[in-house]
């Protein structure tokens, strides 16, 4: 049986605080020149492009976990997205084809993991129980 894969994406990558520098650089030279020339400079378009690339990407992947230090989104299927802040889970329930994360007494959020490797399960579980956030 073949698995899905989930796409693991670091919100503190590298590569995206340079995208951030190049685009806040670049919309600052283009400020001095809309400030001089009075018109909308090319620069700002490209600012723009540049400082949203890193939000977009994920876009692109069907099932995706976006993960920082204190916050986790994800995407697997056609669920909706969830953000979960891994300091507020009180408990993780793994069976074969679900995930159960209670945030409270009464509350929890189901996740169908159905399809996916228990590899890529399992990394995700720990990226909830704060582990690996690196």
């Amino acid at each position: 049986m073949k698995y899905k894969n989930i796409t693991f994406i670091n919100q503190r990558a590298r590569w995206k605080m340079y995208f951030n520098a190049a685009g806040i650089f670049i919309m600052v030279i283009g400020l001095v020149d809309l400030l001089r020339n009075n018109h909308y400079s090319f620069l700002m378009a490209i600012a723009m492009i540049l400082l949203y690339i890193p939000v977009i990407y994920p876009l692109r992947f069907k099932d995706y976990v976006r993960f920082q230090k204190h916050l986790i989104s994800f995407k697997l299927g056609k669920q909706k997205t969830q953000i979960i802040r891994p300091d507020r889970i009180r408990e993780i329930e793994l069976f074969r084809d679900k995930m159960i994360i209670w945030t409270g007494k009464k509350k929890f959020s189901k996740v169908n993991t159905a399809g996916y490797s228990n590899e890529h399960i399992f990394k995700l579980v720990d990226l909830l129980e704060g582990k690996n956030t690196r």
